[in-house]
């Protein structure tokens, strides 16, 4: 990334970035059916898999998603399935409440959703 004027992304940063986000939560919820219902990870296994430290300079954001995929993902346990009989909210209604909740919170700079 090296060094630059502002730590803050420029508004086609943020939508080329937000896209990308958008792409990869539509990708998850195609293949939540074919993932694992369990963790597949040990305790620590994660942690192991992260740096040691945070980079000094910034990692390219596509870095991140890889991250979440390749480290993050094998962890999880994703309760949250869009057919399971037992989960609590299906993820079938997260779709709408995830889209409506995006607005206020780009607005409100401290709000939490």
């Amino acid at each position: 990334m090296g060094p630059r004027e502002s730590f803050h992304m420029t508004p086609e940063e943020f939508r080329r970035h937000g896209r990308a986000v958008v792409d990869w939560i539509a990708d998850y919820w195609e293949r939540v059916e074919r993932l694992p219902v369990l963790s597949m990870v040990q305790p620590g296994d994660i942690l192991a898999a992260l740096p040691a430290s945070p980079p000094i300079d910034g990692e390219p954001f596509e870095a991140l998603l890889h991250d979440i995929d390749s480290v993050i993902l094998s962890g999880l346990t994703p309760g949250n399935r869009p057919t399971s009989s037992r989960s609590s909210r299906p993820t079938r209604r997260v779709r709408p409440s995830l889209a409506s909740s995006s607005r206020p919170a780009s607005v409100c700079r401290g709000c939490s959703g």
